[in-house]
């Protein structure tokens, strides 16, 4: 848009990162040599660390162009990779090898057999990661995995992950430890000083064939100031305006053209000054800063100089300030210290209940009612009719601990001893138990269970036995 009116060869400030237009800064030159030695002696892999905009990706496009003679290159431009499978289909794309249609080991072992069987000039496979911090750990050990493949001593594969500064913390994980170990370089990029930023747009206008210089002393300043040194913002910055400075034939930017400039990518109002020397702080007492009035829309600024803006806006006479308004800018120092109570509560108050006090008799404004559907038969029970059986009563008997009479021959009945199991403690159940051990109702006689005395002279003969069976029934017809 704006080559032919300053005579460039090339647009000198792009906004995508190509290796033709790398500038070898300090730190970026220190980090591609030790990148580049890492990677030709095959010592591990490396981290290129630095933050948004300060050229990791142009970095690693010069890496991959320097060294594209020596080795194949794989360059994944965007970490997010979803799986294993995806992460192995980028490498072999890379390489033009087929990727469709094959299983996670197949890729694999189409990778390994490429490498070790390449009767290509160029041995080796050079992995270069742009974005690897957003990168799931268990792609990251994939990668780690990959380094694994050598042949007669050399890995096979070298490797470089750029990313933000995250990627550094990613590598001190307890899960990462064994990829941390094989870590042969960290590099860091920095931002760009005063200095570099003016060798930085220099270097691109004459590598784009700019016969003089299009940016003062004073405009060089002004574009360290607002970028803070960072390579895409100056690129962007320096692209927009040539193009407001072309449109105005302007053949040199000074410093109200960055603010202008700047101000118009931020969609800000630009500044009442004209250029940045005479822009300072007001000596008033408030100390305020003024950018323009805002009450009318379509008002433009002071600082515009290109056509781009269409015309200067027209000199108003600002009115003075009243004796009024004067009093209520001016503060006092009490008044400067009042601190007013906030009109909005918090919103949650602690309450401390009394331990007294029931913590589950309370109300809430959303209750869920419970139902227990069996509380009913519970109430029920004690109204229902019990049904007995014949089988249930004997079972119920046979639980029951039965006394043990003994009998005896002498005049004197010894005393019969009930044993209660350790649960009849009810007066009740003592009750019930001595009743059945006072009145036996055997249903059979020859239940009973004749013990004489042993000192006794003979045996007791069939004759006797009938006798106490006699004796024995008519004592039961009797307390029947």
């Amino acid at each position: 848009m704006y080559e032919s009116f300053y005579q460039l060869t090339r647009r000198p400030f792009p906004a995508a990162a190509d290796a033709p237009y790398y500038f070898p800064s300090a730190a970026a030159e220190s980090s591609r040599s030790t990148l580049r030695r890492c990677l030709h002696r095959g010592e591990g892999p490396a981290l290129l660390i630095g933050g948004p905009g300060l050229g990791k990706s142009l970095l690693l496009k010069v890496l991959a162009e320097d060294l594209k003679a020596e080795r194949h290159i794989s360059f994944l431009q965007c970490g997010r990779v979803c799986s294993r499978r995806a992460l192995l289909q980028a490498l072999l794309y890379e390489l033009g090898l087929p990727y469709r249609g094959l299983e996670e080991g197949e890729l694999r072992l189409s990778l390994v057999d490429f490498l070790r069987s390449s009767h290509d000039d160029r041995q080796g496979l050079l992995v270069f990661i742009d974005e690897a911090d957003t990168l799931p750990t268990r792609l990251l050990d994939e990668l780690r995995l990959l380094t694994n493949i050598s042949s007669q001593g050399n890995s096979l594969v070298g490797m470089v992950l750029a990313g933000g500064l995250t990627l550094e913390e990613r590598f001190a994980s307890p899960r990462l430890a064994s990829f941390n170990q094989r870590i042969a370089a960290r590099c860091y990029l920095e931002t760009f000083s005063k200095a570099e930023t003016a060798e930085f747009v220099k270097f691109q206008l004459e590598e784009s064939g700019a016969q003089r210089s299009l940016f003062a002393d004073s405009a060089i300043d002004s574009l360290s100031q607002v970028t803070g040194g960072v390579p895409r913002l100056i690129n962007q910055l320096c692209d927009h305006v040539l193009v407001l400075a072309s449109l105005g034939s302007h053949k040199q930017v000074d410093a109200s053209g960055i603010e202008e400039a700047w101000a118009d990518l931020q969609q800000m109002p630009g500044p009442w000054t004209t250029s940045q020397e005479a822009f300072s702080a007001p000596s008033g007492d408030g100390g305020v800063l003024e950018f323009g009035s805002l009450e009318e829309e379509g008002e433009m600024p002071h600082s515009v100089k290109f056509p781009s803006r269409i015309m200067e806006p027209p000199k108003q006479k600002r009115s003075e300030m009243d004796a009024d308004s004067a009093a209520t800018l001016r503060m006092s120092a009490a008044e400067m210290e009042f601190n007013p109570e906030s009109p909005f509560k918090p919103e949650a108050e602690l309450e401390f209940i009394s331990a007294v006090k029931d913590p589950f008799d309370e109300s809430f404004a959303n209750e869920e009612i419970i139902l227990d559907r069996y509380a009913s038969l519970s109430e029920a029970r004690g109204s229902l009719k019990q049904v007995q059986s014949r089988e249930g009563v004997e079972i119920a008997s046979l639980l029951e601990p039965m006394p043990m009479m003994v009998e005896s021959n002498h005049d004197s009945v010894a005393a019969v001893d009930v044993v209660m199991p350790p649960y009849a403690r009810d007066e009740e159940i003592v009750s019930r138990h001595v009743r059945k051990t006072a009145a036996p109702t055997p249903a059979d006689d020859r239940d009973i269970l004749i013990i004489e005395d042993p000192a006794a002279e003979a045996a007791p003969t069939r004759s006797r036995r009938r006798e106490f069976r006699r004796l024995f029934s008519s004592l039961r017809r009797e307390h029947a």
